[in-house]
């Protein structure tokens, strides 16, 4: 055994390590707690104020084209989330996310990934926020359209049914009711556009909702119909005139 004064040495040693290891130690826990706590406030903050009012500002200022694909990224990925989760948006923060996405497609339309977060949020806010949602995803999934023509005016009709706008473009464009374009017409329908070719005549849509998937630059017309839905209020009323010259 170690004589006395050795030990007590040893032990004074020992204590002073210990004191200057809490020394550090404890203020680093302070300092970890102290971030930790800011950040569960931060997070709160994010979560009260739906969560993307520093993605609307920087969409709206980026800093950079890469900082711009990242958040137009960060919002689709968002946006369909929610989707999967079904969960019903605040109105008035999802109505700042697609103001702030509208003013990017127009500030910049040839970016496809604008395009994909234009698509996504028509999408969430017509399943969601359209009151005629629920029954028409209930009557119309899953029905084939039949081409239906107007009794009282040149068009056709497409009604409780489940209908892709490319497809509707190949099978009505070019066709006339008389000496008059066939106008046409979608009532508590499911619509589908994917970026292609559209009809050229006026369209016009009733208690529809909208499922849109367009990852990439779509036709004009095309994103004239994006930004008419995506500027709407009334989801339940779209019209887009018709076209004057050739699909682009």
């Amino acid at each position: 055994m170690a004589p006395q004064p050795e030990r007590l040495a040893s032990l004074e040693a020992t204590v002073s390590i210990a004191k200057w290891v809490l020394g550090i130690f404890i203020p680093l826990v302070i300092v970890w707690g102290s971030f930790i706590t800011v950040n569960v406030i931060a997070i709160k903050q994010q979560l009260a104020d739906g969560g993307n009012t520093k993605l609307v500002a920087e969409l709206k200022a980026p800093k950079s084209a890469e900082q711009l694909q990242a958040n137009l990224s960060t919002a689709i990925a968002q946006i369909q989330t929610a989707r999967v989760q079904r969960k019903q948006p605040s109105v008035g923060k999802l109505d700042a996310l697609s103001t702030a996405i509208t003013d990017v497609a127009k500030r910049e339309p040839k970016l496809p990934q604008v395009w994909q977060a234009e698509s996504e949020l028509i999408s969430y806010r017509s399943e969601t926020l359209s009151p005629n949602s629920p029954k028409v995803l209930s009557t119309s999934a899953g029905k084939p359209c039949k081409f239906e023509l107007f009794a009282t005016q040149p068009g056709s009709r497409y009604s409780n049914c489940e209908v892709t706008l490319e497809d509707v473009a190949e099978m009505t464009n070019g066709i006339k009711i008389g000496d008059q374009p066939s106008n046409l017409q979608f009532t508590d329908c499911i619509v589908h556009y994917y970026g292609g070719p559209l009809p050229t005549t006026q369209m016009t849509f009733y208690n529809s909702v909208f499922r849109f998937d367009v990852p990439i630059v779509p036709s004009s017309r095309g994103s004239n119909l994006i930004l008419a839905i995506a500027e709407a209020k009334d989801l339940t009323l779209i019209q887009l005139p018709k076209q004057a010259t050739a699909q682009s």
